[in-house]
């Protein structure tokens, strides 16, 4: 990847090539589609379902690797940061934390509305 002249940016600005861009975007997609609740939320997929275990078995299944192979989660980390193995371990942490934070809410908001019916009913 070529990089932009320092003389071209003004102090302060930088510039993302188009690459990191669309790694950051495959990236942002499978985070997307792992979190979704299955009804593609995050796709345009005729099934998503199966889209959320595709992105479930890409962020999690392989090591993370300097030998992972191009557009594996861990190729696209070491193309986005010099400390991939950091990067991966806390888009993971992240990931799963959302994931738990994620199923709580609904479980607390279906027993809410629970508990509304049985309020309702009494």
């Amino acid at each position: 990847m070529k990089s932009v002249p320092k003389a071209v940016l003004e102090p302060g600005e930088s510039i993302e090539s188009s690459e990191m861009r669309l790694l950051r975007a495959v990236l942002k997609l499978a985070i997307l589609d792992y979190l979704s609740n299955g009804q593609g939320i995050a796709t345009i997929s005729s099934n998503p379902k199966h889209d959320k275990r595709k992105a479930h078995q890409w962020l999690f299944s392989q090591p993370v690797s300097a030998s992972s192979p191009p557009f594996s989660f861990g190729w696209i980390c070491q193309h986005l940061s010099d400390d991939y193995l950091g990067l991966a371990k806390r888009i993971r942490a992240a990931v799963q934390t959302l994931k738990v934070q994620k199923n709580t809410l609904g479980a607390l908001q279906k027993n809410s509305a629970q508990d509304e019916i049985k309020l309702e009913a009494a």
